[in-house]
This record gives C-alpha cells, sequence and structure tokens, in this order.
C-alpha cells in the first residue's frame, strides 16, 4: 500500500517539527484524534521507510546547498 498526500504531508510535516500531534493536525487529521492518529502512523512500517528516505533527501539537499556556499 503506497503512502496518501495526507500521510506524506504529516511526515513532511514531523520532520520539520518533531510535534507528532501537531503534524498531524496540519497534515488535516482531526485534533480530537490527532495524538492517537500520530502515534500510529509513527508505529506503520511504511511510514517509517518515508521517513528514512525523507531524512535522506533532506540531507542531500542541504549538503548541496553547503557546498554551493562553500565553493
Amino acid at each position: 500500500m503506497a503512502l496518501d498526500e495526507q500521510q506524506k504531508k504529516f511526515v513532511d510535516t514531523f520532520l520539520e517539527t518533531a510535534s507528532p500531534e501537531a503534524s498531524a493536525i496540519i497534515a488535516g487529521y482531526s485534533k480530537k484524534d490527532a495524538r492517537t492518529i500520530a502515534y500510529d502512523l509513527l508505529a506503520n512500517d511504511e511510514i517509517q521507510e518515508y521517513i528514512t528516505v525523507r531524512e535522506k533527501q533532506f540531507r542531500k539537499v542541504a549538503e548541496t546547498q553547503r557546498m554551493d556556499k562553500d565553493g
């Protein structure tokens, strides 16, 4: 099963904020259930794989920007 756009938005927001509950709300999940949904998402293997992929992408961009700045 592929991640939907809401799940991807949750991951990207989580990587920016490190706040699971806020990330769920920003991604469009119910405020009432945001905490539970966030921790359920973080326990999902596909979400964890996507987090790893996005972290690598962010690191690569940061390295490129650093090299452009230095050189």
